[in-house]
């Protein structure tokens, strides 16, 4: 009968709950409001003070066909002439294929909208000119001359520290400038159009309902109801289900089941899985006895007596396989090896007689080194013969008794 929970498991139990609360308290802690994330960036996933989610929102409470693009611009080519694409101040560099898409897509009758200093996306791009460092204030732009994009925008709010293009001539028309330059250039490219803006504060939620912003965002996009991609992918958002969970709780979520998994796998498997009696090393095994053994006769300094052991056994199973008795003369046990066997074994002989004369008199040779030569000399010699162990005697089995005739 269980009774209670045990003291080991508790401990699990506690220091599972421990990290359980530490995640919880991480999560509202480290992620932060939805109008504080990506500060800086203008994203429509921001609601601060530099992100573009108001903007995104009144495009498309407006009536626009608007979604957020968070794919590489390659699948561009499934989108319909007359598309318009956004891009507001792409913070990744892009590569060749995405810079070819864009062209494209541009030269079939697309509309793109860039904000910033990516020139490198845009079909034959305008010159720019130099690009002030750091921050700038905003600054107020006014129309360059009338034209369908700035109708009912006379004046724009945005950065004044931005690149401007330089002198404009041909297909390149200049919509919003001031005394360093255009600051918004419009330009057709085969069957589409450009525009192009030096800073994208004026879609930022701070400066979207500035001056005539909002009118000129919407000139810009179109007539309603038209097909809007707004491009997040260069902004870090691209469209895979990790980079979707990483905008929500749902790491953090895993990270406390998998806690939780943890602790019933180590409370409910140690409690319930096999019993194993712990490894213990005995006392008797066969290294510690030869080396007890060994020590006995070390100190004893009977280094000859052990020679003598081996010896007698080697002598033994020698004479066992030639057929000789175990007291035969050390020169004819050699000489019978040699003819018998059919092989020359240098070095026998020597150390055999060594061996013996050891033997006869120990007190001659007491060396710990000399010995330990001998016996491994004896060792070898009697693999090389293949000298087996003398079996052991059988045990003498009792012959069962005959049955009782019942005659005397």
């Amino acid at each position: 009968m269980r009774t209670g929970v045990h003291p080991a498991d508790r401990k699990i139990l506690i220091g599972a709950g421990i990290a359980l609360v530490a995640l919880t308290a991480g999560a509202f802690l480290l992620t932060p409001p939805p109008g504080e994330r990506d500060r800086g960036i203008p994203t429509t996933y921001s609601s601060g003070s530099s992100g573009a989610r108001a903007a995104f929102l009144l495009l498309k409470d407006v009536g626009y066909d608007l979604a957020r693009w968070e794919q590489p611009p390659t699948y561009l080519a499934q989108e319909p002439p007359g598309t318009t694409y956004i891009l507001a101040e792409p913070l990744f560099p892009s590569t060749s294929e995405e810079r070819i898409a864009v062209h494209t897509f541009v030269r079939r009758g697309g509309r793109v909208i860039l904000a910033g200093s990516a020139m490198g996306l845009l079909p034959d791009p305008p010159t720019m000119s130099g690009r002030e460092g750091g921050e700038s204030e905003w600054q107020t732009f006014r129309a360059a001359h009338p034209s369908p994009l700035t109708r009912g925008a006379s004046e724009v709010v945005m950065a004044g520290g931005g690149a401007r293009a330089a002198a404009l001539a041909g297909k390149y028309v200049p919509l919003y400038s001031d005394d360093k330059g255009p600051a918004a250039v419009t330009y057709r490219a085969g069957e589409g159009e450009v525009i192009w803006l030096s800073a994208a504060t004026l879609m930022s939620n701070a400066a979207i309902g500035q001056a005539q912003n909002l009118e000129f965002l919407l000139n810009a996009a179109g007539a309603k109801g038209g097909r809007i991609r707004w491009d997040e992918y260069y902004h870090g958002y691209q469209g895979s289900l990790w980079t979707y969970m990483g905008r929500t709780p749902v790491p953090w979520g895993l990270a406390q089941v998998a806690v939780v998994l943890l602790a019933v796998v180590l409370t409910f498997g140690r409690r319930h899985g096999p019993v194993m009696p712990p490894h213990t090393e005995t006392r008797l095994s066969p290294v510690e006895f030869v080396e007890t053994l060994g020590g006995l006769y070390h100190r004893a300094r009977a280094s000859g007596q052990a020679v003598g052991i081996a010896y007698r056994r080697f002598r033994y199973l020698l004479a066992k396989r030639l057929g000789l008795s175990p007291t035969t003369p050390v020169e004819q046990m050699h000489n019978a090896a040699r003819d018998r066997l059919g092989a020359k074994y240098p070095g026998l002989y020597e150390a055999m007689l060594k061996c013996d004369r050891l033997e006869r008199n120990p007190e001659l040779e007491d060396n710990d080194p000399a010995a330990l030569r001998l016996v491994q000399a004896l060792e070898h010699y009697a693999r090389l013969m293949k000298l087996e162990a003398v079996p052991r005697a059988e045990t003498v089995r009792e012959e069962p008794r005959q049955p009782s005739t019942g005659t005397k």
